[in-house]
């Protein structure tokens, strides 16, 4: 076979090479963009699971949260039926003490008579004799009271504070009041309260060293008249003070020359 000479122009190879470019350029623009697809792709799988993920949790969750509800709910209802135990209960008590409050009703005048006996026997029974503040008769009036209440050991602790009187109180105050002696050594003591004639000092206070110096600190001297330390710790000579005597004396020979 012949080979037929094929002549092909400058111009013809100058485009072929520039559509060959252009594809290169094309095709490498696509692989590009091919890059990035599986680059996005794989982005959203990893959202995906992520999602997954989360939506598990979830759904975890909400199954806890509707099995605490189910606990819940038949917690009510044992309690719900607890409760209706317990109003039934009730109702039957209630029902028997009606009853038996009927039945009391109808027995009701056998009590009053059994009360009025007792109540007639209570009158029936001497008072205490009343306590007259003697020393020596004190025994004597314990030992009457005990045979008058050991007389009748059926009666009750308030039958047997009705059998007394507020006569016995005042009179037992006023015994013990009268023979209470005053006991010289625990009369007269010294008040602990006493305002001590002493030098306000470090020695002779109650308060603490920081409570005492921030004192001080607070106070003027009165005798220099300054800040910051006391009379009683003054460097300064002390002031002589004139009395009212010496005053009016003054005064009334101003009188006299005038």
């Amino acid at each position: 076979m012949s080979q037929i000479p094929i002549q092909v122009t400058d111009e013809q190879v100058r485009n072929a090479e520039a559509l060959l470019a252009t594809n290169d350029a094309e095709i490498a623009e696509l692989r590009n963009q091919l890059i990035q697809g599986e680059s996005q792709f794989q982005n959203a799988a990893e959202e995906h699971q992520e999602i997954l993920a989360k939506l598990e949790l979830l759904n975890s969750k909400f199954e806890s949260e509707v099995k605490k509800n189910t606990e819940l709910t038949l917690q009510m209802t044992s309690m719900e039926n607890i409760m209706l135990k317990r109003e039934l209960e009730f109702a039957n008590m209630k029902a028997e003490l009606l009853q038996k409050f009927n039945t009391l009703q109808s027995e009701g005048k056998v009590f009053i008579s059994e009360s009025d006996s007792s109540a007639s026997a209570i009158k029936a029974i001497s008072r205490l004799p009343v306590f007259e503040g003697k020393t020596i008769a004190f025994i004597r009036w314990i030992n009457g009271v005990t045979e008058i209440l050991d007389n009748y050991p059926a009666l009750k602790d308030f039958q047997k504070r009705a059998l007394t009187s507020n006569d016995y109180a005042v009179s037992t105050a006023q015994n013990s009041s009268s023979n209470r002696r005053i006991q010289p050594q625990s009369y007269f003591q010294r008040n602990p309260f006493k305002r001590s004639t002493q030098p306000h000092s470090r020695e002779n206070t109650t308060m603490t060293k920081e409570q005492y110096d921030e004192y001080v600190k607070s106070c003027v001297c009165f005798n220099c008249g300054a800040k910051g330390h006391l009379r009683s710790s003054c460097l300064r000579p002390r002031r002589t003070f004139r009395t009212m005597d010496v005053a009016i004396a003054d005064d009334s020979g101003k009188d006299e020359a005038q």
